[in-house]
């Protein structure tokens, strides 16, 4: 796929400029300057004050000079139309169709199932490109956006990982689901009681096997399945009923929720260390070899600690969205 956008949108990048030239002119400018200061007089003489003047004469010893910059070699007719190609001006609407010409050759090689994935992808980064250029072209800078629009996308796919989990691919919700450290059992109990106020017993069941369960969690799961189970009383009122997962089911190994932040933290940090050390480890050493022949040390420091910091990065990240 890349192969295919990359030579199609090449190819129309450099096509279009010599099929459909500008249409706009270039503004004709003056290419002699006098020497003889701000004068607008010109030297040469007319024919009327020649011939007054008769043929001898003194001619004006002023010379014309033409600037370095206004100056241009006489080139044949061959080399001439091999600078127009090389040197051939392309428009902003030339890349906008070539790129969505080649862009929608080239996802045709992709399944059905990732044309979703890597449009939408795509759609980001070039919302993000523009952006960028507008407001750098405007000289608009708003504070801390970079942040609000991380928070603002974070919320959107949390949102849908919990209550629509049908909008994100499947390899994605498993992922997030490992992140987390959360049995995929809790988030389908959870959805299943926001939106129909009840819950499959078989999801809770699947969590009360779990080995490392503790016995204050596996009782208060038990009791919250016979409540499930139990036949309505018609005198005895209603028992309250969450609407939402229990704690007990969110973290079974652990009783106190006060001791869930330092666990998820450190089971994130460890889980996501291997990937993000490879991430910054193999960049470095691989496509930076001089800079790593020069310095190895400072090299590895710096992938060493930008992989402590993105794995903190996530285990915090985690921290705060389970606790809040």
């Amino acid at each position: 796929m890349l192969g295919t956008f990359t030579s199609i949108y090449k190819f129309l990048l450099n096509s279009l400029p010599l099929l459909i030239p500008a249409l706009n002119l270039p503004t004709p400018k003056r290419l002699l300057l006098l020497s003889v200061g701000e004068s607008s007089e010109t030297p040469f003489l007319t024919h009327s004050e020649e011939r007054s003047q008769g043929p001898n004469a003194e001619r004006p010893t002023t010379m014309l000079r033409v600037p370095l910059k206004k100056r241009s070699a006489r080139l044949s007719l061959s080399t001439n139309a091999q600078q127009v190609l090389i040197r051939k001006k392309t428009r902003r609407w030339h890349a906008a169709l070539a790129g969505a010409i080649a862009g929608g050759l080239a996802i045709l090689w992709e399944k059905r199932g990732r044309r979703g994935v890597i449009a939408q992808q795509l759609f980001v980064r070039g919302l993000q490109g523009s952006y960028n250029a507008y407001t750098t072209k405007r000289n608009i800078h708003v504070p801390h956006g970079d942040v609000l629009v991380f928070s603002l996308a974070c919320g959107q796919i949390l949102y849908a990982f919990l209550l629509r989990p049908d909008t994100l691919p499947r390899s994605y919700t498993t992922w997030i689901g490992e992140a987390a450290k959360v049995p995929k059992e809790c988030v389908k109990m959870n959805l299943s009681l926001v939106r129909q106020g009840t819950f499959d017993p078989g999801d809770l069941d699947k969590i009360t096997a779990f080995p490392d369960i503790t016995s204050t969690n596996l009782t208060d799961l038990l009791t919250l399945r016979s409540k499930l189970l139990a036949p309505p009383s018609p005198t005895d009122p209603l028992e309250y009923f969450p609407n939402y997962a229990p704690c007990s089911a969110v973290h079974p190994a652990l009783t106190h929720c006060s001791s869930v932040p330092l666990d998820r933290f450190f089971a994130v940090f460890k889980w996501m260390l291997p990937i993000y050390g490879a991430l910054h480890f193999v960049p470095a050493v691989v496509f930076k070899r001089k800079a790593f022949t020069q310095d190895p040390g400072k090299v590895l420091v710096k992938a060493g600690l930008g992989s402590l910091r993105s794995s903190a990065f996530l285990g915090v990240f985690v921290v705060i969205y389970q606790s809040t």
